[in-house]
């Protein structure tokens, strides 16, 4: 019989004691054009692993990011600001011999915010190999 290994779920929340901020700084601040600006990035991952065999990695994750604009000008064009932005990714790796592997990487991040035309929607796709010299 195979060898399977699947860890539960992985669960972080940023807002649990530890927010996280755009640069890691919990005192910084994104310059404006006109004052004082900054924002908070707050997010929350689920992950999925499963290795069904030694040579074979797959990762399911879904990550909940939400940033909220802070200025005190109400004229400021991200006064009241708030972002969505919910990004599902797929890692799989297989190792195809002791010094060749397959990785895949892919991603969707569709972003919707309060201020109209900052909405976005990203998909990213990597295929590569790696060679171990």
């Amino acid at each position: 019989m195979g060898h399977s290994t699947c860890e539960a779920l992985h669960v972080r929340d940023s807002m649990l004691g530890n927010a996280h901020r755009a640069t890691n700084d919990p005192d910084h601040q994104e310059p404006s054009d006109n004052g004082e600006e900054s924002y908070d990035d707050h997010y929350w991952y689920a992950q999925l692993v499963y290795i069904p065999v030694p040579r074979l990695y797959l990762s399911v994750q879904y990550r909940n990011r939400t940033r909220d604009y802070t200025t005190s000008d109400p004229l400021h064009r991200n006064f009241g600001r708030k972002d969505d932005r919910p990004q599902w990714s797929v890692v799989s790796t297989l190792k195809m011999t002791k010094r060749l592997t397959g990785i895949l990487y892919y991603s969707n991040e569709d972003a919707q915010s309060t201020l109209a035309g900052r909405d976005f929607q990203a998909d990213v796709l990597i295929v590569m190999l790696a060679v171990k010299l």
